[in-house]
């Protein structure tokens, strides 16, 4: 049980490790939006990812892994808000 969610925990922070939000430029200020077509995206596998780790929270055994959970959580989270309000 153990191993399945420091599998499922390692996908995620692998997924996210390759991830870049790429900007585009906003008449002649400079790079000030996100990319619409690859944002959308993003926030769905944020969605995605978010429900894992909420799963993995829920689990019994992830004591091992609790606090490494929860920081991809607060980050994952706080990024989609951030996301969202930009």
């Amino acid at each position: 049980k153990e191993r399945d969610i420091e599998s499922k925990l390692r996908q995620v922070i692998a997924e996210w490790s390759a991830h870049e939000l790429t900007f585009v430029n906003f008449k002649t200020r400079g790079e000030l939006l996100l990319n619409g077509s690859d944002i959308n995206e993003k926030v769905s596998l944020m969605e995605d990812s978010l429900m894992v780790l909420s799963s993995l929270m829920s689990n019994r055994y992830n004591a091992p892994f609790k606090a490494d959970i929860q920081k991809w959580v607060r980050n994952l989270s706080d990024s989609s808000e951030i996301i969202e309000k930009w």
